[in-house]
């Protein structure tokens, strides 16, 4: 194999690669050989300059024609850093003139693995380690501390297989196999459910999570675990983002053709977080946290056809949204 080797910033003209790319395309060799390629590939001059594409290869940078890209440098165009070229390649010869063969990578999807795994093994040894100590304390426990504990574990237990639920669902969606299952719901039910699983989570503390008072009470049809995916996460993250004493509120209502649901927290997000918000990769949490945000928006606009989004300023504090239609909208 050859590598690329760096050159002077040497550019044919348009015509000369119009010239390189008929030299190519009349070859039926060449035809067979990159269109046989189930990948994005280039090919480029002793210069460098982009000369032939196939389609997959303007589909993965967005633009309408392979032509926009003739005579450009891969580094003209391939900004995304999920983008990987093959560092070498074995040069050919087509009448006197050498070309290189170059095959790209997306490796977001990679990228994205291995985000979704660091978050689920963060999340699930917190929770596992949490119920490690409360059994630890039970072997100790007198019998007026054993009912309260006993809760403790049994909550513990639940949020354990929530998460681990809450994984394969989001595992799922990104591989496009997640089952949309609608059934009648009732808002007052979900909304409670929410708050029973949260009242006990690890990340709660002082925090309180309230029903808002004047909240709708509808029945709509949705599916019920992907709505308690996106509200619960809605709510852990209110609450990991907001210091201690404070009050989560939960608020929901309908409008024609739609019914929302919302979760109100006092802090404030800053703009450059705010811009980042529900990128995948991105987290305030740390390496390989900024699952939470990502998944809501998924499960909301991918599979329930709804709309997410948020307000946060220093007078109102900060309020996340999902609205789904309804059957007759």
């Amino acid at each position: 194999m050859t590598a690329l080797a760096p050159v002077a910033d040497i550019r044919l003209n348009l015509h000369a690669i119009r010239q390189q790319r008929n030299l190519l395309t009349q070859s039926p060799v060449f035809e067979n050989l990159c269109q046989s390629i189930p990948k994005p590939v280039l090919i480029l001059n002793r210069t460098r300059q982009v000369v032939w594409t196939n389609q997959l290869t303007v589909e993965l940078v967005g633009l309408s024609s392979g032509t926009l890209l003739h005579g450009s440098r891969m580094e003209d165009f391939i900004l995304d850093p999920h983008l990987s070229s093959s560092p070498d390649s074995d040069p050919f010869e087509v009448e006197d003139e050498i070309f290189y063969l170059v095959i790209l990578e997306d490796t977001s999807r990679h990228t994205q693995r291995q985000n979704l795994e660091r978050t689920f093994y963060h999340d699930i040894l917190n929770t596992a380690g949490g119920m490690q100590g409360l059994t630890g304390i039970l072997q100790e426990a007198t019998d007026e501390e054993l009912p309260e504990l006993k809760d403790s574990v049994q909550n513990m237990a639940d949020q354990l297989v929530e998460e681990i639920l809450s994984q394969r669902d989001l595992l799922a969606s990104e591989m496009g196999e997640l089952k949309v299952h609608k059934r009648m719901l009732n808002s007052s039910a979900i909304v409670d459910k929410v708050i029973d699983t949260y009242r006990s989570h690890s990340s709660t503390g002082l925090r309180e999570i309230a029903f808002a008072h004047g909240a709708g009470r509808f029945h709509f049809s949705s599916d019920p675990i992907l709505l308690n995916r996106i509200l619960g996460n809605m709510v852990k993250n209110a609450l990991e983002a907001t210091k201690a004493p404070a009050v989560i509120t939960i608020n929901c209502g309908q409008k024609p053709g739609e019914v929302w649901f919302s979760v109100h927290n006092p802090g404030i997000i800053s703009q450059p977080v705010q811009q980042e918000i529900f990128k995948q990769s991105f987290s305030t949490k740390g390496q390989g946290r900024g699952t939470g945000t990502f998944s809501m928006q998924l499960f909301t606009e991918k599979y329930l056809n709804g709309r997410i989004g948020f307000e946060s300023n220093a007078a109102a504090g900060t309020t996340f949204k999902v609205s789904l239609p309804t059957d007759d909208s």
